[in-house]
């Protein structure tokens, strides 16, 4: 088992920040018939905000964290990339009210679409320039916490209004579910030798909460595009809780010898 008075101050900062999140998540869903109702919405943004807060510390640390591992220039631009993807998701969102004329959303699907274009790019490259010799792609805070954070925010915007932000929720949990399938590929662009490295049952478990929460999440779409709102969104919270947990576990992993 892991000494988590062992561990570096910084990821001791981020799994506190990550659990407190997971528990205002597992605390908004539970109770989020209570939430729903009209005369609630100001105690559901009581609790968004720290929410938010906690999101936005754990992506400056995900910066901070970027800026001294990264090894590779290609790296660092496929962290802008997906960071520009998310801020241009999250803008929409707050904009949704003057995106609903025709000129604004052919800018904002442009824009996003260029974004993803550049991603899909970088990623190809990778694929295309053989098996990388480091282990910082494959790192929580370069695709994995963007994708977090996408959901999230995704999740929370249909619990506060759902007819008024289904669109959006697709943008941006659906943006979610490409960013960390492209993290899983180029997890197999790692050489052999940085694969053993990564072997244990924590890392097992990892693997298989973002397996569950890749299938899960498509499962929601299709519920979602079908009609079947219940399952979708059982699914849905199915996919953001394994989410986060792999994201939890992935801090132990490194620590871990096993």
């Amino acid at each position: 088992m892991v000494n988590i008075t062992e561990l570096e101050p910084l990821r001791i900062v981020q799994i506190t920040i990550t659990i407190a999140i997971m528990l205002i998540l597992l605390g908004t869903i539970l109770f989020i018939d209570y939430f729903k109702r009209g005369d609630k919405k100001k105690q559901l943004i009581l609790l968004i905000t720290p929410l938010m807060l906690l999101l936005l510390a754990l992506l400056v640390i995900g910066v901070y964290e970027i800026t001294v591992v990264a090894l590779n220039l290609i790296e660092i631009w496929l962290f802008i990339i997906t960071i520009c993807i998310m801020i241009v998701t999250i803008s929409g969102i707050l904009l949704s009210e003057h995106l609903k004329k025709d000129v604004n959303k052919g800018i904002f699907l442009g824009v996003l679409a260029v974004f993803y274009f550049f991603l899909f790019f970088i990623a190809i490259k990778i694929w295309v320039d053989g098996i990388i010799q480091y282990d910082s792609l494959h790192l929580g805070s370069t695709l994995g916490l963007p994708a977090l954070i996408l959901v999230t925010i995704g999740t929370i915007i249909v619990i506060y209004n759902e007819p008024k932000f289904t669109l959006y929720h697709g943008f941006s949990a659906g943006g979610a579910w490409i960013i960390t399938f492209l993290n899983v590929l180029l997890l197999f662009s790692l050489s052999q030798e940085i694969m053993k490295g990564y072997s244990g049952w924590i890392h097992a478990l990892h693997i298989i909460c973002g397996a569950m929460g890749l299938t899960f999440g498509f499962a929601s779409a299709l519920f979602g595009l079908s009609g079947q709102r219940r399952l979708a969104k059982v699914t849905g919270y199915t996919t953001l809780g394994c989410w986060w947990l792999a994201y939890l576990l992935g801090f132990f992993i490194e620590f871990t010898n096993v």
